[in-house]
């Protein structure tokens, strides 16, 4: 299987430890995996164990990037993943948008967010856009049930 996370970027974070643990057990057992970092490497960097050619840069200034948007496009089309798995906010907007435009690959989002904190930008991307969502995991009963809130179908 053929798995691409994205991420804003492989900082200090639990959503970007969780990430590299997974991406890294994936790879152990076999899978192709690959990670698209939406803005910069960061300092976790060197514990992905990953192929590092399997680590894409993409170098968005913002989420408003549409350079930026069409660069992560491009490299999602060359790897052709069969599942995009994503977390974090940015990340989460990106991949649903690039999913879209990918129809037979899976997409994964992990919600992290409480809705009361979460911006409206990024709500309103959930409610458009989530139903491109496969699944959607939340990490913890409070959070599924925040983002439920707002956006039932995601259930």
């Amino acid at each position: 299987m053929k798995v691409c996370f994205i991420i804003n970027a492989l900082t200090t974070g639990g959503a970007e430890r969780v990430f590299i643990a997974e991406a890294n057990e994936l790879s152990k057992r076999g899978h192709q995996v690959h990670m698209l970092l939406l803005f910069r490497r960061g300092e976790l960097m060197d514990a992905l164990t990953i192929p590092r050619e399997n680590a894409h840069v993409v170098g968005m200034r913002s989420i408003f990037d549409i350079r930026g948007l069409f660069r992560a496009l491009r490299i999602v089309q060359a790897i052709r993943p069969d599942t995009i798995y994503s977390t974090l906010n940015e990340a989460n907007l990106v991949a649903r948008f690039l999913a879209l435009l990918m129809q037979r690959t899976r997409l994964i989002t992990r919600e992290a967010n409480m809705a009361d904190v979460k911006p409206f930008l990024y709500r309103l991307g959930d409610i458009i856009f989530g139903l491109r969502s496969s699944v959607v995991v939340g990490v913890s009963k409070a959070v599924a049930d925040s983002v439920l809130s707002y956006v039932p179908h995601l259930k």
